[in-house]
């Protein structure tokens, strides 16, 4: 898992539409004095989201017509939503949300202050959010770094070939034109090919046009661009890991609109 160097219809639409209004009433509504139960956006998304994908025949009436050894259905019934559809639909309800998350990574260089772009790529953002709450990064280093080009990190093994998800598996890619690899300080997933995101991310030294709809930018550095630069000058070996570790102490989310 190196750096790669090393359904859309009208009910969908409407559904996304109605969760984002439900998830955007609750977070405005206030919560008593003496509630304990935190204002959250993800939990309103998945509560105003259906239980079934609408418009969506689970085949059922179909193969019962086929089949003696089926029970025979004399309606349609719509396919359940299924994990992966439901997140689906909150990134989508993100989306048109708007909200951005801040996050800063406490490093033995100084600390690096991220803005995270839940509002275009929502998937990488979600993961990376989640993985920072967790502690996941917490002791992990910089294990490549390329003068010029970038600093790679997130890899708990330190061999850029570890790694996982917060969902244990690799996520697909999001690309969009508001997001390229343009200057220094821009945050995006590294991968070993496509839709195959884990933890890896890096952050780049310089515009890095080439791994434009390559790789997911999912954010940027907006403090600390001078540890940025005084990492780009740590020497490295043939290998190019930094000869002087570059440790990320651990991650302090500041917002986080999944929560």
């Amino acid at each position: 898992a190196a750096l790669g160097l090393g359904s859309s219809g009208t009910d969908a639409q409407g559904s996304s539409a109605a969760a984002a209004a439900a998830a955007d009433a609750a977070a405005k509504k206030p919560k008593p004095a003496d509630s304990k139960e935190p204002l959250s956006v993800a939990a309103s998304m998945a509560a105003a989201l259906p239980a079934t994908k609408k418009g969506v025949s689970s085949g059922a009436m179909a193969a019962s017509f086929t089949s003696s050894a089926i029970d025979v259905y004399t309606k349609i019934t719509e396919m359940p939503m299924t994990e992966k559809d439901r997140r689906k639909e909150v990134w989508a309800v993100m989306r048109k949300l708007g909200k951005k998350g801040y996050v800063q990574l406490k490093t033995t260089l100084g600390d690096i202050n991220l803005e995270i772009r839940c509002d275009i790529a929502p998937a990488a953002s979600e993961n990376f959010l989640t993985l920072c709450s967790r502690g996941y990064y917490k002791d992990v280093t910089f294990h490549r770094l390329i003068r010029n080009f970038m600093m790679q990190g997130g890899d708990p093994t330190g061999t850029g070939r570890g790694g996982k998800s917060m969902w244990g598996d690799p996520f697909d890619d999001e690309f969009d034109s508001r997001l390229t690899h343009s200057g220094i300080g821009v945050l995006s997933m590294a991968n070993s090919g496509p839709n195959s995101n884990g933890s890896q991310f890096f952050i780049t030294f310089k515009s890095c046009h080439q791994l434009d709809n390559k790789h997911t930018v999912f954010g940027s550095v907006v403090g600390g661009l001078d540890v940025v630069k005084v990492a780009e000058k740590v020497e490295v070996d043939l290998s190019d890991k930094p000869k002087q570790p570059i440790v990320i102490l651990d991650t302090v989310v500041f917002v986080n609109p999944f929560e």
